[in-house]
């Protein structure tokens, strides 16, 4: 085992500084390359859901049509609201039918924006629904 002299400090500094830059390049490069497949990702996941849309639509427009004919056997104040709620489902499919990911995206966040609170509500209902459904594994 040879000892090594130390050297200077300003040798010292220079090569701590280097290292970093070297780590520092290193990470920056691993985060370009893991934000392009990201970027690639998200492309493939909405040109697959695009492409679903029509399918989307049609089964939404099914369950309009569905609660639209048995709406009338309910008693009338139910039956009213089970048309109103098809009425909607008709309206949400036509809107997934005629829009893209892109320009839901675009909508939703000018939702959020304008109405910050109700959207932090529906999160929280959307959450609280997929948890609930998880646990009946």
């Amino acid at each position: 085992m040879t000892n090594k002299p130390f050297g200077s400090p300003s040798d010292t500094i220079s090569d701590a500084t280097s290292s970093m830059r070297e780590v520092a390049s290193q990470v920056k490069d691993e985060a370009a390359e893991l934000g392009q497949k990201a970027s690639e990702f998200g492309r493939t996941a909405v040109g697959a859901l695009d492409a679903r849309r029509g399918t989307a639509a049609s089964g939404i427009e099914s369950a309009a049509t569905a609660l639209h004919a048995n709406a009338d056997k309910l008693p009338a104040t139910v039956g009213k609201f089970a048309h109103q709620t098809a009425d909607s489902l008709s309206a949400t499919a036509d809107y997934v039918r005629d829009n893209t990911m892109r320009d839901v995206v675009t909508d939703l966040t000018s939702y959020v924006k304008a109405h910050p609170t109700q959207a932090l509500v529906g999160a929280a209902v959307v959450g609280f629904m997929a948890g609930r459904l998880m646990q009946r594994d």
